[in-house]
């Protein structure tokens, strides 16, 4: 998509050079005078330092170089080597650079400032309110969620549109929720997000694509209080990293800062603060994600079965139909109306899980401290999304005042129990992610085939990258060579040398076992937690009879 950005007469300038943008995707086009910078690599959000590649063009010519806009010394050194080439004043040059950094800075200044009145209270109309409050009380609320995020165009995958469309939800609780997807490319990662992202107010989310490594230090206060914060790609510079780690546990983001005392004139440090309550959502190709990261996130794969891609294939053929054109006029909008105005609806309310004391958590890893602990956080979760479908109850605070809390029921424990058990922990817990353990358990498949055929043992027999590219054909070439390297890593397989120059390396399996998954049956399914409760109940009636 094009994006024209300002025209040379919405955009005056003093010196009367003529200026006009043109964003095209990533790429930033301006037109200065007789010359056209293209420009790449622009972060979203920047503090100190805007490092891009720019590309001028000047009577046909191009001139590829990078630099930093916020550097005199760089400014000045591409001004007389541009100057140079192009045979056009250096300080001519540096005055482009310097209107091209200003409009940037305007274009983020902008972006801040939409976060900072993001805390603005957007007034319902009564069909909004009735739309939303329809939606939040219907029984089959989570039904209709997978419904419209289909009609919207991510059909299958309910438990992960149903988990992030949750985590959504929770960024106005004190403890919200954080999602890493992990898949292939083109699986399907950035797409379901979009999904989500469509069906939450505007003022309540924040995605950025890049930023600098100080960015989020700056931003105003009360931006990242209650924020769906949508940051894309989950590998980052170390210190972005370690930004999130602290967002994600304490709430904050801390500096320290040199001021001018303004009566001494001396220089002291001053920490600064800044709030940050959100949730996360991040994706990536690379299951190798810093893992301090990741142990504070719920990690989800997307479905990369045929089965799914066949599911995609039949939605994108409706694709120019007249019952698809109708959706898009009609029942989308509609569907997007109806999920912001729930979104405003919902409060952030005390939850109270009466049934911790029957749950159980797997105890062999030691992440599990975090995993447990976010599983009774996805429990509250569903029970906020469901508010309004329960009793407001009251209780008097020891300190003054009333408290006010709802309980969460089992609908809340199943719909939970449902994506931890049967789509997060398969993921979080697994130390291949899903495609490569399909992948390992073809090539088992495919030697198990070749040792019946030549009557030898497993452990004898070897295959080519070759042979398995032949058989594999719902992945490409290169993620094929990725899992092959991670399963020699992890000791699923062994690779045998080639003999000379030309010969092919082959793989074995070490062990003739499937790839170990982590024991989940302690956890109680809903049923066993009905009957749990029900025998307690018993017990309480008759010690009130005796």
């Amino acid at each position: 998509k094009t994006l024209i950005i300002r025209t040379p007469t919405e955009h005056p300038r003093k010196d009367h050079i003529p200026f006009a943008v043109v964003k095209k995707g990533i790429k930033y086009i301006f037109t200065i005078g007789e010359v056209i910078y293209r420009l790449t690599g622009v972060k979203e959000l920047f503090v100190s330092s805007l490092r891009v590649q720019i590309k001028a063009e000047c009577g046909g010519e191009p001139h590829w170089d990078g630099l930093d806009l916020y550097s005199a010394k760089s400014r000045t050194t591409y001004s007389n080597k541009l100057a140079e080439y192009y045979d056009i004043e250096a300080k001519i040059i540096e005055k482009h650079l310097i209107m091209i950094l200003e409009y940037l800075e305007d274009e983020r200044d902008k972006k801040l400032d939409e976060l900072q009145g993001g805390s603005k209270k957007v007034e319902l109309t009564e069909e909004e309110r009735k739309l939303g409050m329809e939606f939040l009380t219907s029984p089959n609320i989570f039904d209709q969620i997978t419904a419209d995020m289909e009609v919207l165009g991510y059909v299958g995958e309910t438990l992960n549109k149903q988990l992030l469309y949750i985590a959504a939800c929770s960024r106005k609780l004190d403890d919200p929720v954080s999602i890493l997807i992990i898949s292939s490319s083109s699986a399907g990662k950035s797409y379901l997000v979009d999904t989500v992202k469509r069906l939450m107010p505007g003022e309540d989310v924040f995605a950025v694509t890049s930023l600098s490594d100080q960015a989020l230090n700056y931003i105003p206060d009360g931006g990242l209080l209650h924020k769906f914060l949508i940051l894309g790609e989950a590998v980052h510079s170390d210190i972005i990293e370690h930004q999130i780690r602290d967002m994600l546990s304490d709430h904050r983001l801390a500096r320290i800062v040199t001021v001018k005392d303004e009566k001494t004139g001396k220089m002291t440090a001053q920490t600064l603060t800044t709030e940050c309550v959100v949730a996360l959502v991040m994706s990536s190709t690379r299951h190798e994600v810093n893992p301090e990261n990741a142990s504070r996130c719920f990690v989800i794969n997307a479905d990369e079965t045929p089965d799914q891609t066949r599911k995609i294939h039949d939605l994108q053929r409706n694709k120019y139909t007249l019952d698809r054109y109708y959706e898009k006029k009609h029942a989308i909008p509609q569907i997007i109306k109806k999920h912001k105005a729930a979104q405003r609806l919902l409060r952030n309310i005390l939850i109270v899980n009466p049934f911790g004391k029957y749950l159980d958590f797997p105890i062999q890893l030691i992440r599990t401290r975090r995993d447990n602990d976010r599983f009774m956080d996805l429990i509250a979760c569903t029970c906020f999304v469901r508010q309004y479908q329960k009793q407001v109850k009251t209780k008097e605070d020891p300190e003054g005042g009333v408290m006010e809390y709802i309980e969460c029921d089992l609908v809340d424990y199943e719909v939970a129990y449902n994506i931890m058990v049967k789509g997060v922990l398969s993921s979080t817990f697994a130390e291949l992610p899903e495609s490569t353990v399909r992948l390992y358990e073809e090539v088992r498949e495919m030697i198990h085939q070749l040792a019946d055929k030549m009557k030898l043992r497993v452990q004898d027999v070897s295959v080519t990258q070759q042979d398995i590219r032949a058989r594999v054909k719902w992945t490409g070439r290169e993620s094929i060579k990725k899992a092959l390297r991670k399963l020699v890593y992890l000791e699923y397989l062994q690779t045998i040398k080639g003999g000379g120059r030309g010969t092919r390396n082959t793989y074995k399996l070490i062990t003739d076992e499937p790839v170990e998954r982590l024991d989940c049956t302690m956890i109680p399914t809903p049923e066993e937690i009905k009957n749990q409760m029900d025998e307690d109940e018993k017990k309480n009636d008759e010690l009130e009879l005796f």
